[in-house]
């Protein structure tokens, strides 16, 4: 494929989108100090960085096969980060405060979903590798790449909602007891209806994205309207570390 001009394609936006939120990041921890929920976001939008560059490396320009073929690995244990690394927000919070039997359970639930999503993201970036180093076996891999990541998105649309039940359910009971001793508990109805906003969103894009999937023929690049409207998920997904 013919090399294109870098800010000529969206993956040069999504990926200073993910620089830009570094950088907002590093800017909180120098005025708050140093926390681990806006470490989450950075590394998120690290990842976020440097997927979709050299995920532009790997589709519009002419370089060896196989510098492709390493591009591409980093890629996508880089997409790996940024689309579970969400999730791990709602974690470091859970594993503070939820008791001893629901923190089991909840870690129990976490570390399967994870597991799964980990694995069909590794089977991915071998296809992607293979494809990559002969492009003549793409249209019978893509249909097994597209597929793959049906589940995929389902399993992360599934974490998420696993995560912010427990978290809303914790919220919820700690409202109740703050009404119940007649003090202030705006604090936490927003808190609450702002996690019942991002678990409504996420899982709005991991299946939106599992059905554009299904019905994109092409392979990292934008050709009809699915594979657009997937493009639009995924940039609302890159600018989820502001939210957090």
């Amino acid at each position: 494929m013919a090399s294109s001009p870098y800010f000529e394609l969206s993956w040069s936006i999504l990926s200073t989108i993910g620089l830009m939120n570094v950088l907002f990041g590093l800017l909180i921890i120098a005025v708050v100090g140093f926390s681990t929920l806006p470490s989450v976001a950075i590394l998120v939008s690290v990842a976020t960085a440097v997927a979709n560059g050299l995920c532009y490396y790997c589709t519009y320009t002419n370089n060896p096969a196989i510098n492709k073929a390493v591009a591409s690995v980093v890629a996508d244990m880089m997409w790996l980060v940024q689309e579970v690394g969400l999730s791990f927000y709602t974690l470091i919070i859970l594993r503070a405060t939820l008791d001893r039997r629901n923190r089991r359970l909840y870690l129990q639930m976490f570390s399967a979903l994870v597991v799964v999503i980990g694995a069909i993201r590794m089977v991915i970036l071998v296809l992607n590798v293979k494809i990559t180093l002969n492009p003549s076996t793409v249209r019978d891999t893509l249909v097994i790449i597209n597929n793959l990541h049906c589940g995929y998105f389902i399993a992360i649309a599934m974490l998420e909602c696993v995560g912010s039940y427990f978290l809303v359910r914790k919220l919820s009971s700690g409202e109740k007891a703050m009404k119940k001793a007649h003090l202030n508990a705006s604090f936490l109805h927003f808190i609450i209806r702002s996690t019942e906003f991002r678990l409504t969103l996420l899982a709005v894009i991991g299946v939106g994205r599992a059905i554009t999937h299904l019905c994109n023929p092409s392979y990292r690049v934008t050709t009809d309207l699915s594979s657009q409207v997937d493009r639009f998920f995924y940039t609302a997904e890159c600018l989820f570390p502001i939210m957090i």
